[in-house]
């Protein structure tokens, strides 16, 4: 199920829609301070046991839990002021092992016990569970995971692949214990195959379905990238409908679409000459390019956040509590936002910026440290 822009209406409590073309048209600023009360810049310990290579960041208040999804065959933790503490998973074919590392996340202490918060691995279709001590538990299933979600109650959301009747990819939602034992599922639609011109080659992918999840909730946003869905106990809803007009977005990378109290943030691809007018004459690329939406859930507006020819191309919330360079989170615990920041690029950002906290920071940096963690607490 989709919602269509001529379908949906904000009034009267029916599904609210960001116009995403619109939104592309002209761009605009969003300041830090708006949803922010202060940032801070983490340096991630380096040593011989803790150099790392990161493209994801998640945490629990507590510590740090980064790793590069697709490349790493582990989860690094880190203290919440940077300490390396030691890496969570193996990758193998035995008890207690995965093959490849395609997601992780925290499993959060049903009685709110910090220390008691547990890192899940998954890959192929299989799940580990990892406490301080090593594996815990194993969930194992017959079809290939594609996402998932731990939610509260120590209750897993896997996304499913399989075969419908027309030989169509299709995916479901299947929610189980702790143990593995299913509790409900629920379809969630199509995947869907996408075109692209790259140095012209027609590329073919095909799209899926993907979760998060906020608070108590789940949320599903579908092959299309069109719809925001909440999924409740056997009942899949849409909260957020995404209009593109003449054109079909998508949301280039599902890793990166996170909500807070106050907002959504939701990446999007584009075709680059029909919005000229949001690079405000900046070079840009040719053909396609990716913008940042925030939907403002109280105002239920919607900006894509504009690009700072200062910082090279770079995007995110306008840094106006310390001056630093545009703040682009790719994570939030609720409480805080997180970015995950390669050493050599932090260093460049901070020579641009006016941030003495950032030139701080970046003067103890070399080429081959460990990447800086920024964050932002929510007020």
């Amino acid at each position: 199920m989709s919602v269509s822009c001529s379908e949906r209406s904000d009034k009267d409590g029916s599904v609210p829609l960001i116009p995403i073309q619109k939104a592309l048209e002209t761009g605009g600023i969003v300041n830090l301070s708006r949803y922010a009360s202060s940032i801070e810049y983490i340096p991630l310990e380096t040593n011989d046991s803790s150099v790392i290579m990161v493209n994801s960041v998640k945490s629990d208040g507590l510590n740090f839990y980064v790793s590069a999804i697709g490349f790493s065959n582990d989860v690094a933790k880190f203290s919440i002021d940077g300490k390396y503490l030691g890496r969570i998973g193996k990758r193998g074919r035995g008890p207690g092992e995965y093959t490849y590392l395609e997601h992780y996340g925290i499993a959060y202490d049903k009685n709110g016990v910090g220390e008691r918060n547990k890192i899940f691995v998954a890959g192929d279709n299989k799940t580990v569970i990892y406490d301080d001590k090593g594996a815990v538990g194993e969930i194992l299933l017959e079809s290939r995971i594609d996402d998932l979600e731990c939610l509260n109650d120590n209750k897993y959301a896997f996304l499913l692949g399989h075969i419908g009747n027309n030989n169509d990819i299709l995916q479901r939602i299947v929610v189980t214990d702790s143990l593995g034992g299913e509790l409900y599922k629920i379809d969630a639609g199509n995947t869907l195959i996408t075109s692209m011109d790259i140095n012209g080659r027609n590329i073919q992918a095909r799209e899926r379905n993907f979760m998060y999840s906020f608070g108590d909730s789940l949320r599903l946003v579908n092959a299309t990238a069109d719809t925001l869905f909440i999924v409740e106990e056997k009942v899949k809803r849409p909260l957020l409908s995404l209009c593109y007009k003449n054109w079909q977005g998508n949301t280039p990378n599902g890793n990166f679409i996170f909500e807070t109290e106050r907002f959504i943030m939701i990446p999007v691809s584009f075709p680059t000459p029909m919005f000229t007018n949001y690079f405000k004459n900046i070079v840009v690329p040719e053909k396609s390019s990716s913008a940042q939406i925030l939907f403002d859930k109280r105002e239920k507006t919607a900006t894509a956040l504009l690009h700072d020819p200062k910082y090279r191309l770079m995007y995110g919330f306008k840094n106006d509590i310390d001056d630093g360079a545009p703040f682009l989170p790719s994570y939030s615990d609720g409480k805080n936002m997180y970015q995950i920041v390669q050493a050599s690029h932090f260093k460049e950002m901070a020579d641009l910026s006016n941030s003495q906290k950032m030139k701080e920071i970046a003067a103890k940096l070399t080429a081959e440290s460990n990447p800086v963690i920024i964050l932002a607490i929510l007020k």
